[in-house]
């Protein structure tokens, strides 16, 4: 059952593709039916978040299935806080364009 067991990723930093603004390149998604309005697709922003929201998601995990929290619950607490805060500054801090709103694409509407 060892496939079952969560691999430690401690340690692992591997840097994310460059996503600079000059790579802004106007895309469309079109949800099917292809007769629908295109709609602006925000592809290199929603890498961006999701990548962040990953991170989050990660720490989260670890802070939930580590032996540490059992053995010491007030710290546990605590990094709980801190997490919950920092995923409240994530949502806070997207940007205007990943909004959920009647204009959005499924895969923005998805990030939140």
């Amino acid at each position: 059952m060892a496939f079952l067991r969560r691999s430690p990723l401690v340690g692992i930093r591997t840097p994310r593709p460059y996503t600079g603004p000059e790579l802004d390149v106007p895309e469309s998604w079109v949800a099917f039916p292809a007769n629908m309005r295109e709609m602006p697709a925000y592809y290199r922003y929603h890498f961006d978040e999701t990548s962040n929201l990953a991170v989050l998601s990660v720490e989260m995990l670890d802070l939930i299935y580590s032996t540490e929290s059992l053995s010491n619950p007030l710290n546990a607490i605590e990094k709980a806080r801190n997490l919950s805060e920092r995923l409240n500054q994530w949502e806070r801090n997207l940007p205007s364009c990943l909004a959920v709103n009647s204009e959005a694409a499924a895969h923005i509407m998805l990030l939140q």
